[in-house]
């Protein structure tokens, strides 16, 4: 019995890790402030140099989730930037679903 139970427990984690699996992308443009309605934003962007494509829509700049480091992006704003992390879709009541890039490299 404890076989079994060992064995569906290593199957349901790897059935989970098949769908924790996220989209990485790297980006490059331009540093941004961004605005929304009710402050449904990260407050950050990037004016992207060449459109991306999500879900069929096409997008000239994507939000940034800094991720928890503590770093201060005035020094950066308006300058170009490279950014590589976890492409995620976030909700909200005024935005609806929105795009984010959780960073995990930064570069300018």
């Amino acid at each position: 019995m404890r076989k079994i139970g060992l064995v569906l427990v290593a199957l349901a984690t790897l059935f989970l890790c098949s769908f924790a699996h996220a989209d990485e992308v790297t980006v490059t443009g331009t540093l941004t402030r961004v605005v929304a309605i009710g402050g449904e934003t990260t407050g950050w962007g990037v004016k992207l140099d060449s459109p991306l494509q999500i879900e069929g829509r096409t997008f000239d700049l994507i939000e940034i989730d800094m991720g928890g480091k503590k770093i201060n992006l005035l020094p950066f704003e308006d300058m170009k930037v490279k950014v590589t992390g976890e492409l995620v879709k976030r909700t909200g009541i005024e935005r609806k679903a929105y795009w984010v890039i959780v960073v995990r490299t930064f570069s300018w």
